[in-house]
């Protein structure tokens, strides 16, 4: 009797330590810790219309602009008012392309009228010197990929030089052109960029004490044609050779704020100086990835004194509106005084930080200031941002690390509730989802751009942004989250969907948040 009862024993007891290693399978309605209430999502839609609001606001903020009522209590701030006029006399002319009366007489003319009326007014411890040049040439450009030679006869450029303290041979240009397409007047494109140099160079002449360097202004007149005169200014100017650095403004829009959109070739200290010096930065080292890998067909006085000149500068241009561009619709209309002002706000500011420097003096021979490319970009206009390649090698390393390590870490948890396989199962699933959520919104675009194209109606967003979101975005996200519910759906863990929905959806969403910034500052500059 004993010793059946120790059996039964031993039978319960070992059933219950075999209960005891047994899995327990997850609970249908486990409790999900990542799925948000109701008031939750509502203030998170909240928040992402009052991010949005204020972005766009501080995105199109503009300054206010200073008129001749306000010399007396800022003598050597950029009076936006008499740039304005300059630039109503400039847009009147109409269109102005090289060769014509327009372009050779009026616009030439009433430019170097303007520059005498500067030079008269000057301060006496000033000495602004005047160049009419009519050059002709021929140079080897690829435009689109082809090669070809651009040859010109005659064209002119007028130039003028803002003597400085020190006769190194180091200087800084300013450029700008006045003449236009056949088809626009060029109130933007680059009407206003004459009057604002103008007025920089009216400003800065009045100064009662020279700058440490000489700046040369060149109003050139054959820019669109394309870029002849400023290549007959490199190649044939005495005062070319003084030129250690140089800011090209340009437009390819209509208003808004100029954009640095490209700068160096290398020569780090320009960026530095830009971060410096500028109140209101406006730059992205996007764009000058994108503009400079050929996708933009267009291009700008910026090449020549890089190729041919082997100077290094800072590309300027406004790009809002830009339906406007090279069409009868850019005039002043369009334009506000508040442009000029902080257009010209920065580049007086940035010019005299230039030409108050060391490093126009030392850029020739000193070659540490030559090497390196820098990464910049403003977060909305309120400040600017800027650190060297290798520094972007680290923030990039460290980011896509972390996109591995975060999702790893939130997956730990549940390891021990729902197994390892199921895990790797989800994480698979997860990865499936977001492949073919980007293909369906790769296909979904293509679709509607084919469509629309096909109705004769391409580029009827470009007058109103906000079409894209419902033209494109809608759709790519509705595609999107539409791929990922079917993959969740067709290959999920039944079992374990309710537990770990919340958890893999947060997982998915801190992945995109990670993965875009990575792949968007992959893209940088790194060579």
């Amino acid at each position: 009797m004993a010793g059946g009862n120790n059996t039964v024993r031993s039978k319960v007891k070992g059933k219950s330590e075999d209960n005891s290693h047994r899995k327990i399978p997850p609970r249908e309605d486990a409790p999900n810790l990542h799925q948000l209430e109701a008031q939750h999502g509502i203030l998170g839609i909240v928040l992402l219309l009052f991010c949005g609001t204020v972005s766009s606001y501080l995105c199109t903020y503009l300054p206010e602009a200073l008129t001749t009522a306000d010399l007396s209590r800022h003598p050597t701030a950029f009076i936006a008012e008499r740039a304005w006029d300059n630039l109503q006399v400039l847009n009147d002319f109409g269109p102005k392309p090289t060769g014509s009366q327009a372009n050779e007489l009026g616009a030439a003319d009433y430019i170097r009228r303007e520059v005498e009326k500067i030079k008269a007014t000057a301060h006496a411890a000033q000495l602004v010197e005047t160049s009419h040049q009519i050059i002709s040439g021929a140079y080897p450009i690829a435009f689109l990929g082809n090669p070809l030679t651009s040859v010109y006869r005659n064209a002119q450029n007028l130039v003028v030089r803002l003597a400085g303290q020190e006769n190194d041979g180091g200087a800084l240009m300013l450029n700008c052109h006045y003449d236009t397409v056949a088809s626009s007047p060029g109130a933007s494109d680059d009407g206003g960029s004459c009057a604002v140099m103008l007025e920089i160079l009216r400003v800065l002449s009045r100064a009662p004490e020279r700058n440490r360097h000489a700046i040369v202004f060149l109003f050139n007149g054959a820019e669109e044609t394309p870029l002849q005169a400023a290549h007959g200014f490199v190649s044939q100017h005495p005062w070319a050779g003084e030129v250690r650095a140089f800011l090209n403004l340009e437009s390819a829009g209509s208003g808004g704020k100029e954009q640095l959109f490209q700068a160096g070739p290398q020569h780090p200290w320009l960026i530095e100086a830009y971060g410096r010096a500028v109140r209101h930065p406006a730059a992205q080292t996007v764009s000058e990835e994108i503009f400079q890998s050929g996708i933009i067909p267009s291009d700008t006085d910026f090449r020549i004194f890089r190729d041919f000149g082997n100077v290094p500068g800072m590309d300027f241009a406004h790009t809002i509106n830009g339906y406007r561009y090279h069409t009868r619709f850019d005039t002043i209309d369009y334009l506000t005084l508040p442009v000029l002002q902080r257009t010209g706000d920065n580049i007086l500011a940035l010019t005299r930080e230039l030409v108050n420097g060391d490093e126009l003096s030392q850029a020739a021979s000193d070659t540490s200031l030559s090497e390196g490319y820098s990464v910049f970009f403003d977060v909305l206009g309120l400040f600017f941002v800027h650190y060297s390649v290798s520094t972007g090698r680290i923030i990039n390393v460290t980011i896509a690390v972390l996109s591995l390590l975060l999702p790893l870490m939130e997956l730990c948890r549940p390891v021990r509730r729902v197994g390892e396989r199921s895990i790797i199962k989800q994480t698979l699933v997860g990865l499936v989802g977001t492949v073919c959520g980007t293909a369906a919104s790769l296909a979904t675009v293509l679709i509607i751009a084919n469509r629309m194209d096909a109705a004769g109606r391409a580029m009827s967003w470009f007058s109103t942004p906000y079409l894209i979101l419902g033209l494109y975005g809608c759709p790519v996200i509705l595609a999107h989250c539409f791929a990922h519910r079917l993959c969740n759906h067709w290959f999920s863990d039944k079992k374990v969907r309710s537990f770990l929905g919340g958890k893999f959806g947060n997982i998915r969403t801190i992945n995109c948040m990670l993965c875009f910034p990575w792949n968007f500052t992959a893209q940088l500059k790194t060579n």
